[in-house]
């Protein structure tokens, strides 16, 4: 399920004159789900053939939990659906990973990710203030640019959006099935996946510019996967509750 945790405020950004970029980020992160399962079932469809497969919801990997590239291609999926105008990789001081049309609007929309096992950790929120520190700066610059140009850029607003992905190993225990090994494990994940998701939108002063969030608790069936690969030693099965999403929105250099 997709939830918005925190709407957007700035009254620049959602004039519906130019474009709203609160219904952007919406329809974005709705169709970016839906592309997400798509493959999922397709995936699935797949394993389900193959012979000695106990559980093949289990040995698919979603989309938004892999590599940049295949998530590159989740958002142009999702783009191409409601954007008929948008350029990947374009160029601006280095390569902004879509230039999208949006109403009247030109929107820099940069997308990142990072990876924690909990997000009410002390030390993983460290962590994820410095990768957020860098995701509002690289927005601010590329608006600069875009201000720079406004036969180009007659309404250019730039987004940088931070993908949270949360997930869990699921520890060894002796005595106890592997199905109640990942049930556990999923349980605590889920807790401490909403507990966090709500602290990220309003209660830590880092995140306090983040002025969208979201979170995307996955579907039951897409929350425990096998065969990761960091953790092959111990069987490779991890727990995925979801991703929350943090959007920086720069209106104004």
């Amino acid at each position: 399920m997709l939830t918005i945790i925190k709407e957007m405020n700035l009254a620049s950004a959602r004039n519906p004159v130019y474009g709203s970029v609160q219904h952007f980020l919406e329809r974005l992160l709705v169709d970016v789900a839906a592309a997400n399962y798509r493959y999922f079932l397709n995936d699935h469809l797949s394993k389900a053939r193959q012979a000695g497969l106990r559980n093949p919801q289990s040995a698919c990997h979603s989309p938004l939990l892999e590599n940049e590239a295949q998530i590159s291609g989740l958002f142009s999926a999702a783009l191409s659906g409601f954007c008929p105008v948008f350029r990947p990789e374009f160029p601006l001081a280095g390569e902004v990973d879509f230039m999208v049309t949006y109403g009247e609007r030109e929107i820099a929309l940069e997308n990142k990710q990072v990876s924690v096992e909990s997000i009410t950790s002390a030390a993983e929120v460290v962590a994820l203030e410095k990768r957020w520190k860098s995701v509002v700066e690289q927005s601010q610059r590329r608006l600069a640019l875009m201000r720079e140009d406004k036969v180009r850029f007659r309404h250019p607003i730039s987004i940088g959006l931070l993908m949270v992905r949360v997930s869990q190993k699921v520890r060894v225990a002796a005595n106890v099935s592997p199905e109640e090994k990942a049930e556990k494990a999923l349980q605590a994940g889920l807790k401490d996946f909403n507990e966090g998701a709500l602290t990220l939108g309003g209660n830590v002063k880092s995140f306090a510019r983040a002025h969208f969030v979201a979170k995307y608790e996955f579907p039951r069936e897409m929350q425990i996967m096998s065969g990761w690969k960091r953790d092959r030693r111990s069987g490779g099965d991890r727990v995925f509750p979801g991703v929350v999403f943090l959007a920086h929105v720069c209106t104004r250099v």
